[in-house]
Formats: C-alpha cells, sequence, structure tokens
C-alpha cells in the first residue's frame, strides 16, 4: 500500500493488523507514524479503564434492611443536590469544540487568506521553532506564518498554497489529546491529526488537500 493509504488505515485505528505491520516494516516514517499512533491509544484506553474498589459490593450487601428505609431523606436530598448540579451544569457556558474555534479563528483572520506571495523559509522556520516544532525540509510555498491563540493557547498558524488552492494549517502543543475529528461549514472542510507533540488542524475549501497535507505535514515535521 502506498503511503496515503497505510496512514488512512492507522488514523482510522488499524494499528495492529499484519497487513499494517507488513507496510511499516522497512520504512522508518511509516514506524514512527505507527508508534505515535499506538501511543495515543494506549494513553485514551489508560484513561478510559476505572476499577471498582475491592470489596464494595459485598460491603453493600451487608447494609442492614432497617437501615436502608431510615436513609430515604438523605437520598432524597442527594437527588436534590444533584438535580442542581445538574442544571447549573447544563446552563454553565460550553467551550466550544476545536472545530469550530478554528472555524471561527478563519472567520475573524481573512487576512491570512488573502496574501499569496511567498514567506521566506527561515521566517517560516522561526516561527515554528518558537512553540517546539521544526520541519525536515525548507516550506517554500507558505504565504502566511504566525503565532496565534487557539483556546487560550499559541498555536502555529501557516497558510499553504498548492497548486490545488490554499490551506491553513495550524500546529498547536496544547491540544495533547485530540482524536482524529473532520468537521465542515458551508464550504470550509478542517481535519484534526495527532503529533507526538499536540496536534495539527488542516482547513481548506478543497477536501483533497486535507488529505494531501496531513501527509505530508506528519511527514515534514520534527520535535
Amino acid at each position: 500500500m502506498d503511503d496515503l493509504e497505510f496512514r488512512r488505515k492507522v488514523l482510522s485505528g488499524d494499528t495492529g493488523s499484519p497487513a499494517i505491520e507488513q507496510a511499516a516494516r522497512h520504512s522508518n516514517d511509516r514506524q514512527r507514524w505507527l508508534q505515535q499512533a499506538r501511543a495515543l491509544e494506549a494513553e485514551l484506553n489508560t484513561g478510559l479503564q476505572h476499577s471498582t474498589p475491592a470489596g464494595l459490593a459485598q460491603r453493600l450487601k451487608q447494609i442492614p434492611e432497617q437501615r436502608r428505609t431510615a436513609r430515604w431523606p438523605l437520598a432524597a436530598a442527594a437527588t436534590l443536590v444533584l438535580s442542581v448540579a445538574l442544571t447549573s451544569f447544563l446552563n454553565w457556558p460550553q467551550t466550544p469544540a476545536l472545530g469550530d474555534e478554528l472555524l471561527q479563528h478563519i472567520a475573524d483572520e481573512p487576512n491570512t487568506l488573502y496574501n499569496r506571495q511567498p514567506v521566506s523559509a527561515s521566517t517560516v522556520a522561526l516561527v515554528a521553532q518558537r512553540l517546539g516544532y521544526r520541519f525536515s525540509n525548507p516550506q517554500t510555498n507558505i504565504s502566511y506564518a504566525g503565532t496565534c491563540a487557539v483556546r487560550g493557547h499559541l498555536a502555529v498558524h501557516l497558510t499553504v498554497q498548492t497548486v490545488q488552492g490554499s490551506a491553513s494549517v495550524f500546529l498547536m502543543p496544547s491540544e495533547t489529546d485530540q482524536p482524529v475529528q473532520h468537521f465542515s461549514h458551508h464550504h470550509l472542510h478542517g481535519r484534526i491529526i495527532p503529533l507526538a507533540q499536540g496536534s495539527a488542524a488542516i482547513l481548506s475549501t478543497d477536501p483533497a488537500l486535507l488529505d494531501q497535507l496531513a501527509v505530508s505535514t506528519v511527514q515534514q515535521l520534527r520535535f
């Protein structure tokens, strides 16, 4: 399989099949990508594992029946507290989803899309290094390079120019627990991918660019 198909399978959760193992055997880049995906899966699985306290079931069985009746007022009070807490939670301002935040960010900074003149590769490298990223090859197709705030944390913001069109790329070191995500709004499409350091997001009006840049971004990034 080619690199694009390999990365699509890994991103979809296929990290342990013989076909994936065989495809990664002779490629350092593929092995690195596979290790990153497995590390992310292990972290997520660890966070989802919760064990029942030892002896809890037995202690519950030993509660005398007459004491259960006496606890009804306490149970009613607990239900009331839970109801108030749930109501407060539902009315509390919720943090926007990362995809929605990025879409709004593009809408608030349309000037990042207008420039077509390339930024020097040294400038792109300097901006990326500020947040701990570097590229294996000089980036000569970037028309905007800067840092900005995404959900209150600094991120690298790049505008990439290709033959097919332009795309916005965000490198977000603080977004360390993001799974692969797809989102869209009207004509704009986006994808979030996990990295060894934080996450990356790609937004473009051309969905084909998402696949292309998802592969090239991971291939060229170093930490």
